[in-house]
């Protein structure tokens, strides 16, 4: 309220002075003694809020640039965690602090991990050679049933043996490597199967093997593809009695050239091809009783059906 000239209310009470002086001559400055004497009461009221507003309030140019250099730092952090508050930025510290205790604590850490492996890696051990001893047990079991298959289909000579090396890592399956082994006469050591066996010893081998897994799984159905390949006569015969007895279990669907194998079957449908609008089109029939004769009989003797034909195959699905 103070100018470097003066008094801003001594200038006031000098110019209401005068105003009452002349307010007798000008009826109007009545008015505007009136307004200067309100504005000086007025006047009078503000000078002491200010003063009292400043003697309430201190400026602390220290602690201001504390703050700034603080709100700076907060704004730069929240740049660089792409964040847009302060909230944010309690969470990613209340994070770090508590990765940072990990890490300090990450000796006693690395020691109870190295302890759960210890006992893990020592249940495992366990378990697999659990699993090693069950799998010589039922080896040694599904080895001799492969066999007594394999001899009734007249491999009378062969060694099949199934090996387990419990000498490799433990892994998801356990420690073994098993292989089958084979070997189609006696005295000569045995191989893996696919080393030695020839076309027609594999189909009766995959036979055998299959018939046995089947005496032990619950199998909806099992399809053997023309495992037929390179026998016949008696040997197909004795074939198509496994199919059969595997029949009595599970569904078993083979696919087949040999009149001794389909005429085992319960069913019979034939494959084949027929050109429609110049589209070869695979067909499926179900054959009737005559049918299914007539069929064998082709297979026995081609195309041209004999006689001879015809009774061998009733005498085929008679033995059935």
């Amino acid at each position: 309220m103070n100018r470097p000239d003066g008094n801003i209310f001594d200038e006031l009470n000098v110019i209401s002075s005068l105003v009452k002086k002349t307010e007798s001559h000008v009826s109007r400055l009545k008015e505007v003694d009136e307004r200067l004497h309100s504005l000086i009461i007025e006047l009078e009221d503000i000078r002491r809020e200010m003063e009292q507003i400043s003697d309430s309030t201190s400026y602390d140019p220290d602690r201001l640039s504390i703050v700034e250099d603080r709100l700076s730092l907060i704004y730069k952090l929240e740049q660089k965690h792409r964040v847009n508050s302060i909230q944010e930025l309690i969470d990613i510290r209340n994070r770090l602090e508590l990765e940072f205790e990990q890490i300090s604590n990450i000796d006693e850490q690395i020691e109870e991990s190295n302890k759960k492996r210890t006992l893990l890696r020592e249940s495992l051990t366990g378990l697999a050679n659990e699993l090693s001893a069950a799998r010589k047990t039922a080896a040694n079991e599904f080895g001799k049933k492969v066999l007594a298959n394999m001899h009734r289909l007249g491999m009378d000579k062969t060694v099949f043996e199934i090996s387990v090396d419990s000498s490799g890592e433990t892994g998801t399956d356990g420690k073994d490597v098993i292989e089958f082994l084979f070997s189609a006469n006696t005295g000569v050591k045995v191989k893996p199967i696919a080393k030695v066996a020839s076309g027609g010893e594999l189909s009766r081998l995959m036979l055998s093997i299959k018939a046995a897994l089947a005496e032990r799984t619950e199998l909806a159905s099992i399809i053997f593809d023309e495992i037929d390949t390179g026998i016949s006569g008696d040997v197909a015969d004795k074939m198509g009695s496994i199919f059969l007895e595997m029949g009595k279990n599970t569904q078993v669907i083979a696919i087949t050239h040999l009149p001794q194998i389909a005429a085992k079957g319960a069913r019979q449908l034939k494959v084949y091809k027929e050109e429609k609008n110049g589209v070869t089109e695979t067909r499926i029939k179900p054959l009737d009783p005559e049918e299914r004769m007539q069929e064998i009989a082709r297979l026995l003797s081609g195309e041209g059906v004999s006689h001879e034909a015809l009774e061998n195959a009733k005498v085929l699905l008679g033995a059935s």
